[in-house]
């Protein structure tokens, strides 16, 4: 009977197998482009040190990498995340691996166009190792030249406890080759019976070694061999030489590499590669007055902080430098906060924390709005890196409410000398949380629930609840006129329970019954008796004693919001405050001023500031730029020609100062400035037209 066969089918396939083919060709090339790119070192490094013991994933991530740093780095971090004993100074595995490499070219190096470590010999000493015993035969008149390798192997690997490797050289001829039961069989073990019957031939060769003789049908010492039927070699032959062969892969976590494909590109070279997980919360909290402060703690498992110590081991320590951005929706940066923090610990809070966590906690004001928020902890030591990162809103209005944050502790009246004004990272009027990241709990443990409400009527009323889904499983009501700037703190404890998700829901609702406002936080209630709980904490807080500086940094956020009228309000806050420590208040003033075009009120900031402040391109750009204005065009070119030495010069710059020359009659010096504008942004039709009408030559 004919099958009907389908030839649109047939096309689609054939057009599937040529797409296919395809795109394996092209990869090929792009692979091929990208080791060409390589300078001798690391293609030595890729193809002749690491060849056999690099992933896939590690070798197609070090072949996207554009610089030479970033590919040093990758080599250190490669060799560290191998290294089995961390706290010795020594790396036991590229120690090894390397003298394996010099080992197998003196010992297997046959020609001289072949080094040892590119034969089969060589490259299976350098992935196991040694043998635990290794049998010539080279003087045998019926057998071709072999070698008989015999390991002991670690199971949990995926390799045979006891397994052979049998080596031949076929024929006689050329260099030894690694033997396949399933390609060779026994008869090209045998001289002139290359291709035998491979009962004949196993028969032939079990009468002059049993041990080769069950070499040629499987590696697996453990398996059983049916001699009576030599045909039927081993099903499982190929997959163990297949797990021999991957065993330097197996045991390697390339994990460290998602670190960097997602937040590489924020982390210099030597950190690059050196992500480590962490645990982070986010909370938007407020200040006596109503402003939102973020408040933000990232945990860290201990293991994943190193520090160094001292020669009498009573001091241990670290320098960690803390990164923030805050971003609005569209991705602008709204605020940068950078700073370096160095941690010292004791021997004794060095033994607490084995096993527990360490968590950097702080906080920031920050304008009602939406945001990305994203924290960098770089630790010096080992050059290490973790990323915590949230979606924050703070909202106006009145009443107010902070986030929930979910707390395993709380100490009321915890911060000495607080008064109502003063902001403390996770605390309020003197009360602080210690909150729970991830919202993870044990059952039995006690919840803190802490939330703030401002500006409550006293019929508003704070409810709070604990909801398994749509369940409730817990509900209280506080009266919300009690709290004003002190937080509420009720706790939930965790009881009759066997684990799961939870929601803990806080809602502001008025006398009717309608909630004015809902807030909640996820919890996870895990059944295991205790969950790690931070053993030492590095705290900052915003300095909100320091007279002014939350006018200016509001400013700062308002100002890269394009909120300048509220901005330049904030500013002149921040200069009325009289603080001599933030000068840089009075230049940013002016910059608002100046873009409202008040020059005289610029200069009466500025002019007082030149003699110490010189060198700083605000007061040199601004002096310039006022009096560009008032139209002293001769005081404007001195300062904006200064201005350029300072720092690279924006279009509006080079703009102003070619005005400025322009209207002083020297369009030779207005010439350059407008090329070197155009050169920034080439679609400025106004300058191209000023441009083409000056004199050449």
């Amino acid at each position: 009977m004919s099958r009907w066969v389908d030839p649109w089918s047939a096309k689609r396939r054939g057009r599937l197998v040529s797409f296919t083919l395809a795109c394996a060709l092209a990869s090929a090339v792009v692979a091929q482009e990208a080791e060409d790119r390589l300078s001798p070192e690391h293609r030595a490094w890729l193809e002749d040190e690491v060849a056999y013991i690099i992933t896939e994933r590690e070798r197609d991530v070090f072949l996207s990498l554009e610089t030479v740093e970033e590919r040093d780095a990758f080599v250190e971090v490669f060799w560290a995340k191998r290294d089995p004993i961390v706290a010795t100074l020594e790396n036991e595995f590229k120690q090894e691996h390397y003298r394996r490499l010099e080992e197998a070219d003196r010992l297997f190096t046959e020609i001289r166009s072949l080094p040892g470590r590119k034969t089969d010999r060589g490259r299976m000493l350098i992935k196991l190792g040694e043998p635990r015993s290794r049998e010539e035969f080279d003087n045998y008149r019926e057998l071709v030249t072999a070698e008989l390798w015999f390991y002991q192997a670690d199971p949990t690997k995926g390799l045979p406890g006891f397994f052979n490797l049998l080596f031949f050289k076929p024929q006689d001829v050329g260099v030894y080759r690694l033997y396949s039961p399933v390609i060779d069989g026994p008869g090209e073990l045998l001289r002139g019976q290359a291709g035998a019957q491979r009962q004949l031939a196993f028969d032939n060769l079990y009468r002059i070694s049993p041990e080769l003789a069950r070499a040629s049908l499987t590696f697996d010492l453990a398996g059983p061999v049916n001699r009576a039927d030599a045909s039927a070699a081993m099903l499982g032959t190929e997959l163990v030489m297949t797990r021999i062969e991957d065993s330097p892969k197996r045991a390697v976590n390339t994990d460290y590499l998602d670190g960097w494909l997602q937040y590489g590109n924020r982390v210099s070279a030597e950190y690059s590669f050196n992500f480590v997980p962490s645990r982070s919360t986010f909370a938007i909290l407020l200040g006596a007055d109503g402003t939102p402060f973020l408040n933000y703690a990232v945990e860290l498992d201990f293991a994943n902080f190193p520090v160094e110590t001292d020669e009498s081991q009573t001091r241990f320590y670290t320098t960690i430098d803390v990164n923030l951005e805050v971003r609005d929706p569209n991705g602008n940066l709204v605020l940068e906060d950078e700073k370096e923090s160095y941690i010292e610990l004791s021997r004794s809070q060095v033994q607490a924390m084995d096993g527990s966590s360490f968590s950097y906690q702080d906080s920031i004001p920050i304008v009602a709005g939406e945001y990305m928020v994203s924290v960098i902890l770089r630790n010096r030591l080992l050059r290490q890196y973790t990323v915590a990162e949230a979606n924050v809103r703070t909202d106006s209005g009145s009443p107010s409410m902070s986030d929930v944050v979910l707390g395993f502790s709380v100490e009321e009246s915890a911060v000495e000398d607080a008064s109502a004004n003063d902001i403390v990272t996770f605390a309020a009027a003197g009360d602080r949380v210690h909150p729970a990241t991830d919202g993870l709990f044990a059952v039995g443990d006690t919840a803190y629930v802490f939330v703030q409400v401002q500006d409550a009527l006293p019929e508003h009323t704070l409810e709070i609840a604990l909801l398994d889904g749509e369940t409730v499983l817990n509900e209280q009501t506080v009266p919300a006129i009690e709290l004003g700037f002190k937080p509420s703190i009720r706790l939930i404890r965790l009881t009759d329970m066997t684990g799961g998700r939870l929601e803990v829901r806080c809602e502001l609702v008025d006398a009717s019954g309608t909630a004015l406002i809902r807030k909640s936080a996820s919890m996870t209630v895990s059944p295991r008796t205790s969950v790690p709980r931070p053993a030492f904490t590095a705290r900052r807080s915003f300095d909100a004693r320091e007279p002014g500086l939350l006018a200016l940094v509001l400013g700062d956020e308002l100002w890269s919001l394009s909120r300048f009228d509220e901005a330049r309000a904030h500013y002149e806050d921040a200069v009325g405050a009289n603080n001599a420590n933030l000068q840089m208040a009075k230049w940013k003033l002016a910059g608002a001023y100046v873009r409202e075009r008040r020059a005289a009120e610029a200069l009466e900031l500025l002019v007082p500031l030149e003699p110490e402040f010189s060198q700083q391109y605000e007061v040199v750009l601004g002096l310039g730029l006022s009096y560009y204005l008032e139209g002293e065009l001769e005081q404007a070119a001195q300062y904006l020609d200064r201005a350029l030495t300072i720092r690279a010069p924006r279009t509006s710059l080079l703009n102003a100062l070619a005005d400025v020359y322009l209207k002083l009659g020297e369009p030779d010096k207005a010439r350059p400035l407008l090329e070197r504008s155009l050169k920034l942004d080439g679609s400025q039709e106004a300058i191209q037209e000023t441009l083409s009408t000056l004199p050449t030559g």
